[in-house]
């Protein structure tokens, strides 16, 4: 699994792509990121904590 910034997958999600936010066998948050036509491309990463709580705030404010 790559590590990646909560930017990048903010960009993501607002040109289209679905996210999913989970947890591993640590207990560490990990992302998958569906996107393309019909779902094809699929990219797992990692995030520490702060990454995945900086994430789910500007998702947060951007759906208000």
């Amino acid at each position: 699994m790559k590590i990646v910034d909560a930017t990048e997958v903010y960009q993501m999600v607002q040109n289209g792509a679905k996210l999913f936010i989970g947890r591993n066998a640590t207990g560490q948050p990990k992302i998958k990121i569906v996107r393309g036509p019909f779902g094809l491309f699929v990219t797992r990463y990692e995030m520490n904590e702060q990454q995945c709580d900086k994430l789910k705030n500007q998702l947060n404010k951007s759906s208000h």
